[in-house]
């Protein structure tokens, strides 16, 4: 049986007061993609837990640039979601080289991970919404294949 490998979205936001605000970018790998309500697709292999997101955000020297404030706006229906506060590393794509050089130790963020009921097998939806320190906001939709 082959494990099944996902990559920890992270969250990553337009810092600047100044600037309008941009939407945030879910990146999976080194894929990024829109966070407009698309549908992101996950597996819980085993019953185990599963990590939605993560939202790590540095300014361009690398210094903490707060922490996002995050929202289930809709609750999943077999299992549960935990939001933690920790030490997570970021993790900037290369095309943004002053944040990319930010990726090689933890800084304050947090993670929002899916939690399936024991013994549940087939599919799950939840949603959570994402608000930045510089008031930026985006929103994102996932299904969960939840397997033995």
């Amino acid at each position: 049986m082959r494990a099944v490998r996902t990559f920890l979205p992270v969250i990553m936001l337009g810092l600047s007061g100044c600037n309008p605000p941009t939407p945030f970018t879910l990146l999976a790998g080194t894929q990024a993609e829109s966070a407009t309500g698309t549908v992101r697709a996950l597996a819980s292999v085993g019953g185990r837990s599963v990590v939605l997101t993560n939202a790590v955000l540095v300014n361009p020297d690398c210094s903490s640039a707060g922490t996002a404030h995050f929202t289930i706006t809709r609750q999943p229906q077999h299992g549960t979601l935990k939001i933690e506060s920790g030490e997570y590393y970021p993790s900037y794509p290369s095309s943004d080289p002053n944040r990319y050089a930010c990726n090689v130790r933890k800084h304050p963020g947090i993670l929002v991970r899916y939690i399936p009921q024991p013994g549940y097998t087939g599919e799950d939806f939840t949603a959570i919404s994402a608000i930045a320190p510089s008031g930026n906001m985006a929103t994102a939709d996932y299904r969960i294949s939840v397997t033995p």
